[in-house]
């Protein structure tokens, strides 16, 4: 790990999180400015590797496994937080994780549209006999 990400690192914190005795991983986990730069931090117990990607997909930032419990770090040159998700490898494959914190911030601000929600459910009925007819023809 370079000097800059490990002076930046709260250790404490990160053992709070580590061992599930956070109160409020918020403050932790996610981007936070670090002078004219953004430090991102991810705790992913069981991954081998993480990197940062832009939600375009023009900008990858490889994580820094900070402790072998799966909890890793990255120094980005982006002086304002930017919409990005997580590459997460277990060793077998990849997956795209969203930011959760991203997430509850949308769900925070939902605003329930009965319209829009009864015509979501007429968008989705008939999935389930479709997944039921595509398992018969297996």
């Amino acid at each position: 790990m370079n000097d800059k990400l490990y002076k930046l690192m709260n250790w404490p914190d990160i053992e709070e999180i580590v061992y599930s005795e956070c109160d409020d991983p918020h403050r932790l986990l996610g981007a936070h400015k670090a002078g004219s730069k953004l430090l991102i931090q991810a705790f992913f117990p069981n991954a081998r590797a993480v990197s940062v990607r832009s939600i375009d997909g023009k900008t990858v930032y490889p994580m820094e496994c900070a402790d072998e419990a799966g909890f890793y770090a990255v120094l980005v040159p982006e002086k304002t937080t930017f919409e990005y998700e997580y590459l997460v490898n277990d060793g077998k494959k990849e997956i795209i994780k969203k930011e959760v914190y991203d997430i509850l911030s949308d769900l925070a601000h939902y605003e329930y549209n009965p319209k829009e929600y009864q015509k979501r459910v007429r968008e989705r009925q008939g999935w389930i006999e479709k997944q039921e007819k595509e398992e018969d023809d297996l």
